[in-house]
């Protein structure tokens, strides 16, 4: 049965809104919030446990199956007042709806081609890259301890569900964790601005991961030393270096394009 709150006070919408902005707490209960009906429905169609669901009535009124869909996706479903709606969402313009999640638990392949990202702090290059990632056929995601939330809000809103579906570890020691990799017969590339063989000129025979480093510093020094090469991208004109995301996908299309 679908109950109303119309309270900002309440304690469940205090609970809910606190994963929007925290990764601790996104952390700690295992659980993360999407909003916007492209979002919250690709979740449900994805097979992503969805905890609560919240709309306005506007919202159900707009979007009746969407509606339909996600009131018997979730385990429990809430129609909220749109000052509630105001209080949850993290954008300017809320569509109305809101759901909890818990957090997919998808460990990576034994082979197959994976991105790594080493210390990647943007929430919008870390949800690109995973959206490129998905599009090209990467088979994983592998992440430093100290890379970005991809729960974060940002990174799902650029990801554009791409987490809901491939597989993304955190490891806590991400060039011993590449070391592991290479044992078991994978090459890893990592990227560099300068130095390195020309990305177009490698061949990537699987199975292989790819390293993008940090917006401002790139690749940390233990995990080149970890890498079995290292790669770059050609420019042209004056251009120093690439955006993150930007860079990720030209490499990952240059490694996946001769499958």
């Amino acid at each position: 049965m679908k109950q109303t709150i119309t309270s900002r006070e309440n304690p469940r919408i205090k609970a809910a809104s606190a994963l929007v902005s925290s990764a601790k707490e996104r952390r700690v209960r295992g659980l993360f919030a999407i909003e916007g009906l492209r979002l919250c429905t690709d979740a449900v169609k994805s097979g992503v446990s969805v905890r609560e669901v919240y709309f306005t009535e506007s919202f159900e009124a707009s979007f009746p199956e969407a509606a339909a869909l996600l009131s018997d996706g979730a385990q429990a479903c809430f129609s909220v007042s749109e000052s509630v709606m105001d209080r949850l969402s993290d954008t300017s313009s809320p569509q109305g709806v809101f759901a909890l999640c818990e957090t997919p638990r998808k460990s990576l392949p034994g082979k197959g081609r994976f991105l790594i990202l080493d210390r990647v702090a943007d929430p919008s290059n870390l949800g690109a890259a995973a959206r490129t990632a998905e599009a090209l056929g990467m088979d994983g995601i592998l992440l430093s301890a100290d890379c970005c939330d991809p729960f974060n809000p940002k990174a799902l809103r650029a990801s554009m569900g791409a987490f809901f579906r491939i597989p993304c570890e955190h490891t806590a020691d991400l060039s011993e964790r590449i070391k592991e990799l290479r044992r078991v017969g994978f090459s890893v590339f990592g990227s560099v601005v300068t130095g390195g063989d020309d990305v177009r000129r490698t061949e990537f025979s699987s199975p292989c991961a790819l390293v993008i480093g940090n917006e401002a510093n790139g690749i940390s020094d233990s995990v080149r030393e970890s890498c079995t090469a290292l790669v770059n991208i050609r420019m042209a004109g004056r251009a120093e270096s690439l955006n993150a995301s930007a860079a990720a996908a030209i490499l990952m299309w240059e490694m996946m394009r001769e499958l």
